[in-house]
């Protein structure tokens, strides 16, 4: 399902299109839009991008911008129901926390991995705050909030 797009957000994807559109020609390659999805602070893994443009460019022609908007104003790849069985997988001891360093060892290496880069901007409050340690709450508003 996708979100309805605000006209302010409208206008920043726009911009965001304008200038990773290098050649100005209305269309984003493969690179580009993997450029363009990561400058809007949006946590996806490649074969969530890959997966989409297939879907939406699979002639391979380049994203024009409406799918453009499409593509970034889908929601996010991760459930409240997936984060907490996964959650729940992690906190072996049962004491309602899991470490961040086993947090960032599973996002960066298991299934659909997360890029170092994208990892630490989500992390950030956490670590900034000296939390060795993240609940499932916490959890959540990270990955659903701090994808979009």
């Amino acid at each position: 399902m996708d979100e309805i797009v605000t006209e302010e957000q409208q206008q920043k994807y726009q911009d965001v299109f304008n200038l990773f559109d290098k050649n100005c020609d209305g269309f984003l390659n493969r690179d580009e839009v993997s450029l363009a999805i990561r400058s809007l602070d949006k946590i996806v893994s490649e074969k969530w991008i890959q997966e989409k443009l297939e879907q939406l460019d699979p002639e391979n022609k380049g994203l024009d911008f409406q799918n453009f908007i499409t593509l970034v104003s889908q929601e996010n790849e991760f459930s409240k129901e997936q984060i907490e069985e996964a959650f729940n997988i992690l906190n072996k001891d049962q004491d309602g926390l899991i470490p961040l360093e086993e947090l960032e060892y599973v996002l960066t290496n298991m299934g659909e991995p997360v890029t170092k880069d994208d990892l630490e901007k989500v992390l950030e409050p956490l670590t900034k705050s000296g939390a060795d340690k993240i609940n499932v709450e916490e959890l959540k508003s990270l990955l659903l909030e701090g994808l979009n």
